[in-house]
């Protein structure tokens, strides 16, 4: 059974997001991001909550053949908050105290005109990723993967995230983790669960050929569902098979199915067998992670829900730094480098 699991303990403190510290050029580039993804949100408001309610009813429907997390017509596009998003825009014109408040948003001190200019090539370089140009253009190239300009344009507001843009970012933070201070992280394909729950184990027990994940803190296992991404995290440290999911469905099925997979994986690779009463699995409810409030940021908080447990971070954004997120992202993707 899955058992209750605290993972968003939240503090706040002067100068701090919820303990994790914001150095000036999170803060600037947030500034920015959001000015310039006001704009775009404005010009595309639709119902987000039906946008939701269609996107859980479409779980149940037959997996497509696509990969990507839902259709790609802008046409349509589902509602953000807009408003928040404005108002901490409108904070940008106050002198900066580099604060996160819990109500208010981020207090920024940085007006357009006043930005480094370095802050302003960022801002230039993601609209330039945005622009024109051929869509099979590789913006970049890492991991045995390359990102064309196509992938990119996913990261555009209400774009559906695919599987490229989101193995990417996995990868980044496996590179990341290999820096001192960081928990061990290994990162699944998003791939390896549907290959998973259809073969069982000997369908992918090739896919950790050289690799002991059992060697690692943290396993990451982004799981694309028909039309929806979630994230399922392993902390081998503690035993817990945690299942996270920005529209609050459960995962139950999932987690005995990645908890059976590293009972045999276990048995394969190391001769050693796991106790399963040992394990804790548990599907995070809606009222312990933030939700998304419209049908296509579900990939995401996949990505910001992997970069926060990746650093043993609490879980504490929310909907409204989707469109700063999705700019961000661009960016470290391009220089295949986490801010």
């Amino acid at each position: 059974m899955c058992q209750n699991q605290p993972w968003n303990s939240i503090s706040y403190a002067e100068g701090e997001f919820g303990g994790i510290s914001w150095d000036s050029v999170d803060i600037q580039l947030t500034c920015v991001s959001l000015l310039t993804a006001t704009t775009h949100h404005q010009k595309t408001l639709v119902d987000g909550q039906n946008k939701r309610d269609e996107l859980l009813q479409a779980t149940a429907m037959p997996r497509k053949a696509s990969r990507r997390s839902g259709p790609t017509d802008k046409g349509t596009c589902a509602q953000q908050q807009a408003s928040a998003v404005a108002a901490s825009a409108k904070a940008c014109e106050a002198p900066c105290s580099g604060t996160w408040r819990p109500s208010g948003g981020l207090v920024c001190s940085m007006s357009p005109s006043s930005l480094n200019p370095f802050f302003q090539a960022m801002e230039k370089e993601i609209s330039a990723a945005f622009g024109s140009g051929d869509p099979e253009d590789v913006l970049s190239r890492a991991f045995k993967l390359d990102v064309t300009r196509d992938d990119i344009s996913t990261l555009q507001p209400q774009g559906w995230l695919n599987d490229k843009v989101i193995n990417f970012y996995m990868s980044l933070l496996m590179e990341r983790s290999k820096k001192e201070g960081y928990p061990a992280v290994y990162a699944f394909s998003t791939f390896f669960y549907s290959k998973l729950s259809s073969t069982s184990h000997k369908g992918v027990k090739k896919w950790t050929k050289g690799v002991d994940i059992f060697e690692h803190d943290i396993i990451l296992v982004p799981i694309h569902l028909r039309v929806h991404w979630t994230l399922l995290v392993v902390d081998l440290r503690e035993k817990t098979i945690t299942y996270f999911d920005s529209l609050g469905q459960r995962g139950d099925q999932i987690c005995k199915t990645v908890l059976k997979y590293l009972e045999e994986e276990s048995k394969e690779k190391r001769n050693i067998e796991l106790t399963a009463s040992e394990w804790t699995l548990h599907s995070m409810g809606p009222e312990e992670i933030p939700q998304q409030d419209n049908g296509s940021d579900c990939g995401v908080f996949v990505c910001k829900f992997a970069d926060f447990i990746s650093r043993d971070k609490p879980i504490i954004f929310t909907s409204e730094h989707m469109p700063y997120f999705r700019r961000k992202m661009v960016w470290e993707i391009i220089h295949q480098q986490l801010l």
